[in-house]
């Protein structure tokens, strides 16, 4: 009768004991929308030993929502317009260079009106034009969440485009009553970090750095609205805690695998 009593004592203890492991382990995606990610291409496992480069692209801007629709193609708006067609030689006539004009303009005008009409056009701005007075994402206070209960594709920027790997979701919040800089192009400067085998913080990533300033456009985010991104769900023998950092502000921890090599940084 005393072991009956006893074992019941500790099968509850230990129900209850689950239970809050499990509430505490998901608490961090508790509040995270839910990610439908409906594009259709092999994803890659991502193993490296190299100190990386942050390729955390816009996958959605706006305001909160319930669930978020993934889209891979605004990284597209940041692409360059189509080049015109190439000087006519002296054995080419007239009527060929005013076709090739014709076409030129047609592409021109459907690519200027593609960018015109989309929603997430307006939180682009040229660098050059924002005001002194804008905040920046290291000067502000954010809430950055990574929900690793869901997955994504996430594109690798130093590859090309359309290089996929399974990724995490990315959830930045402007907490503050002012419309910041959050990022750059379709980019946002966020750098993943590791505990090293000293249990310090470092990261294993640098941010990404354009070869040329002229004509970058800022990325612009109001007050409580949302900046969808991702980083690479990476692989490694050495199991660690990760975080994610941008501009002073940081995530929620959680595990993963990485490699020890990756803490190594280049030297430029």
């Amino acid at each position: 009768m005393q072991y009956k009593i006893e074992y019941k004592i500790i099968v509850s203890v230990t129900i209850l004991f689950l239970h809050g492991c499990v509430k505490d382990l998901s608490e961090s995606a508790q509040n995270f929308p839910i990610i439908i990610d409906t594009l259709q291409i092999d994803k890659n496992k991502f193993d490296t030993n190299d100190y990386g480069v942050s390729s955390s692209t816009i996958l959605y801007i706006g305001g909160e929502t319930d669930s978020i629709e993934v889209d891979h193609s605004i990284k597209d708006l940041m692409k360059p317009p189509p080049p015109p067609p190439p000087p006519t030689s002296y054995q080419q006539n007239d009527k060929e260079f005013k076709e090739d004009s014709i076409k030129y303009e047609e592409i021109w005008n459907k690519y200027s009106q593609n960018i015109k009409n989309r929603r997430e056009t307006s939180y682009f701005v040229l660098s050059e034009r924002i005001d002194d007075k804008k905040g920046f994402f290291d000067t502000i206070d954010l809430e950055i969440m990574v929900d690793t209960t869901q997955k994504l594709k996430h594109d690798i920027s130093k590859n090309q485009w359309d290089d996929y790997y399974e990724g995490y979701p990315i959830q930045i919040k402007n907490t503050s009553s002012d419309t910041i800089v959050i990022g750059y192009e379709s980019y946002i400067p966020i750098i993943l970090q590791a505990k090293d085998e000293n249990d310090d913080w470092n990261p294993i990533e640098q941010i990404y750095i354009f070869s040329c300033g002229n004509g970058l456009r800022s990325v612009l985010l109001p007050p409580n609205e949302i900046v969808l991104s991702s980083k690479p769900i990476y692989q490694g023998d050495y199991k660690t805690t990760l975080r994610v950092e941008i501009g002073g502000n940081y995530s929620n921890e959680f595990s993963g695998k990485i490699n020890l090599d990756q803490f190594k940084k280049p030297n430029y």
